[in-house]
């Protein structure tokens, strides 16, 4: 419907860019990137202008995969390789 008026939807889906808010984190960040190669694979994304803009692809297409299965199945390996299942999760926020 979009394309009737000339809007292109895309989406991004980018790992672990270094920010501030990224600085905060404790948890393992594998492919952590600087903020300006991120940007620089999101505008080559736009200009290409596919859909889906996903990166880094050592990260996001083992993930793609892993969506491939039941979702019960994906949470449990999820769980397991990233150590959320031995760590509750804290919802306090202070």
């Amino acid at each position: 419907d979009f394309d009737k008026m000339n809007i292109r939807v895309q989406v991004m889906n980018p790992g672990f860019v270094d920010t501030p808010l990224t600085e905060k984190n404790t948890m393992p960040m594998p492919g952590l990137m600087p903020v300006h190669r991120a940007s620089r694979r999101m505008v080559r994304g736009i200009e290409k202008g596919g859909f889906e803009v996903t990166f880094p692809y050592r990260i996001s297409w083992p993930l793609k995969l892993l969506g491939l299965l039941p979702r019960p199945i994906c949470r449990w390996v999820i769980g397991i390789t990233t150590g959320w299942r031995a760590r509750p999760l804290n919802f306090d926020r202070k």
